[in-house]
């Protein structure tokens, strides 16, 4: 399969409102004291990473003694990197004199791409960029048969056979490590650190699109496109403010490694209720990363053999609270985890 993540995180509220507001001092009649009031922001970091894996799993069963069946599994995948880039700012200390005059105070900021992101509109090449890594995932499930006798039949001579079909536990507990790994990167002519002391920055005029405004002598604005690919359009203008510093040429993402924990009961018959924890690792301190949402869901659900219901709730560590329904008709299942806008 092919993956794609791109995460954004360590906003915290006063840089999220005056990207999503723009750098004024009010909005409407309401003041901001964004001007001339230093603000802080612990970490902040824009990664993303493309990539396919082609994966292989074995699984056995550990133990069958009756009541207490376990059993264990690992999938070990190969890993092509298709593209990755990262920003990361640590310890940003920056104030606003006016909407266009910046001053940032002993800030660390380091950014880096793959080789691949050095193009332009007309010069693109989505490929394998990196060398073949591997990664693996990890589960092991436990079940507790109480009434173990109950799913034996005979037939044909034989007995005490099991009704594979049939889920025979009353308590099945899951605890699974997904996604181990992280793949290596050569990095691209454009990646550079830096450390940031600088007051009064005038930002009204930068432009990273790679084109640029020229006003002529009748006062109507012209773009001008300069052929320059965005992102050295950036280094360039960084470079023009800043002392780059030389760094490791090249630079490993790590995979969204996540812990599962699942616990099922049956609570009569066909009726199930699962309660599923699963803790994605943020490395907040790490730039070369990117990683999932850690969420804890609660779906009860009916389950017969062909026909089945089920309704996830679920809330993140995005404070977010979802409503899903799924559906099972024979071996197809579909439906969704957000029922609400």
């Amino acid at each position: 399969r092919e993956r794609n993540y791109l995460n954004v995180d360590g906003i915290e509220e006063n840089l999220a409102r005056q990207i999503y507001s723009g750098i004024e001092d009010t909005i409407g009649t309401q003041p901001l004291n964004y001007f001339n009031t230093e603000f802080h922001n612990k970490h902040f970091s824009v990664q993303y990473m493309s990539w396919v894996e082609y994966g292989g799993t074995y699984a056995r069963v550990l133990m069958d003694d009756g009541f207490h069946f376990l059993k264990a599994g690992a999938t070990l995948k190969v890993l092509q990197g298709l593209g990755a880039a990262y920003l990361f700012v640590d310890d940003l200390d920056y104030k606003f004199t006016h909407h266009d005059t910046l001053s940032l105070f002993n800030t660390d900021v380091d950014y880096g791409h793959s080789t691949n992101f050095e193009y332009d509109d007309k010069n693109f090449k989505y490929k394998y960029i990196s060398n073949i890594a591997f990664g693996g995932d990890l589960g092991v499930v436990y079940e507790y048969r109480p009434e173990r006798e109950k799913y034996k039949y005979d037939m044909n001579g034989e007995a005490n056979l099991d009704m594979k079909w049939k889920d025979k536990y009353k308590l099945k507990v899951g605890l699974s490590v997904l996604d181990i790994g992280a793949i290596k990167y050569k990095k691209g002519q454009y990646s550079n650190n830096f450390h940031a002391d600088i007051d009064n920055w005038f930002i009204h005029d930068l432009n990273f699109s790679g084109s640029y405004d020229d006003t002529t002598a009748t006062g109507q604005d012209t773009t001008i496109e300069t052929g320059v690919p965005p992102v050295q359009s950036w280094n360039d203008t960084l470079r023009k403010r800043f002392a780059f510093e030389e760094g490791n040429p090249y630079f490993s993402m790590n995979l969204p490694t996540t812990i599962n924990l699942s616990v099922d009961y049956n609570i009569w018959k066909t009726f199930y209720a699962n309660i599923t924890y699963s803790y994605a690792f943020q490395w907040s301190k790490n730039k070369n990363k990117v990683h999932d949402i850690s969420t804890v869901s609660l779906s009860p659900r009916w389950d017969y053999k062909w026909f089945g219901v089920f309704m996830p709730l679920s809330y993140n560590s995005y404070r977010n609270f979802n409503i899903g329904l799924d559906l099972k008709l024979g071996p197809i299942i579909f439906g969704t985890n957000r029922l609400t806008p």
